[in-house]
Formats: C-alpha cells, sequence, structure tokens
C-alpha cells in the first residue's frame, strides 16, 4: 500500500504519521505505531517495577550504607566488611586520627584536653544510661567542603550515632 506502513506488532497498515519519529530505521520512523508503542511501554514499566522491587528486597545489604539505614540488624554486614578490608578501615582510622592531631591547636591547655576527653566520657554514660550508641561530633567539621573546624572543646558535641551518622561531615548554620 503506498503510504503506508505497516505496525510490527498489531500488522495493521497506518499512515507514516502515527509512528513516531527513530533515525535508526530505513524509512525514519519506529516499527510499532504510537498506540502499540505506548501499550508496550506500560507493560514494560509494570515488569521494571516487579524486577526492581525484587532487586531492592535481594540488595538490601548493599544500600544499606548509601541510604543511612544504620541500626542493629545491618551492624554484622558492616562488622562483616570491616574485617574483609581490614587495610582501608585502617587506612581511614589513620587519616582521621592525622587530621585530629593537625586540627589541634598546639595553643590547648591541658584543661582543654580535660575537657576534650569529658565529652567522650560524657558519650560513654549517655550509652550506659540509654542503651543506645552515642559519637563526639565536631560542630564545624575538621575537614568540611567549605570551612574546616578545630578539635577544641567548644567545637564538640555529644550527639546519637545516627544522628550523626546522618550529618555526615556538612556544617549546617
Amino acid at each position: 500500500m503506498a503510504g503506508k506502513k505497516r505496525c510490527n506488532d498489531c500488522e495493521s497498515f497506518l499512515s507514516p504519521d502515527l509512528f513516531y519519529r527513530d533515525k535508526g530505521s530505513p524509512d525514519g520512523r519506529d516499527y510499532y505505531c504510537k498506540d502499540c508503542r505506548k501499550k508496550r511501554k506500560l507493560a514494560r514499566a509494570g515488569q521494571e517495577k516487579t524486577y526492581h522491587k525484587a532487586y531492592r528486597e535481594d540488595n538490601r545489604q548493599k544500600r544499606i550504607k548509601q541510604s543511612g539505614e544504620f541500626n542493629r540488624e545491618n551492624r554484622h554486614y558492616f562488622s562483616q566488611w570491616r574485617d574483609l578490608n581490614k587495610d582501608k578501615t585502617r587506612a581511614y582510622s589513620q587519616k582521621y586520627r592525622s587530621q585530629k592531631l593537625n586540627a589541634t591547636p598546639p595553643w590547648l591547655t591541658s584543661k582543654h584536653l580535660e575537657d576534650i576527653k569529658s565529652f567522650h566520657l560524657h558519650a560513654r554514660d549517655c550509652e550506659l544510661v540509654s542503651g543506645e550508641k552515642y559519637h563526639v561530633d565536631h560542630i564545624i567539621p575538621l575537614q568540611g567542603n567549605t570551612i574546616c573546624g578545630l578539635h577544641v572543646p567548644w567545637n564538640l558535641q555529644v550527639l546519637p550515632y545516627d544522628l550523626n551518622i546522618s550529618k555526615s561531615n556538612k556544617f549546617e548554620t
């Protein structure tokens, strides 16, 4: 039929205007009419939704770190990762310690150093009382994107660990 194009799905001959443009095909039009293409897209979207839901369930442990879902049931995954990647864990810890040493000014007095220790004692006491884990956090991060803080008592605070983890290395005014 002259001036008509055949749809590979519904096998009907239709005007070329009823096909999407496709530079990859010989005549410059899609192989399926617009109606069939929409039906195929909707069917594929349903399949993709099912696939992605199953994938998320199967790979939940891998997503934990990305999404920030830190809780007791995920602790095993992280301790296993630390055991398998001791070199990375040590390198990260050493980097953090050196940053803290470089961020600790030499003019701190022994009273200031005692105050820093008291923050860690306070965090431990909070853990014992509440049963939840607490971190000593730098209000202004030691290595931030726009600002770098010091390891001094007035730049420290005690936070629940999940709040500190979600805060990440950010300074919020």
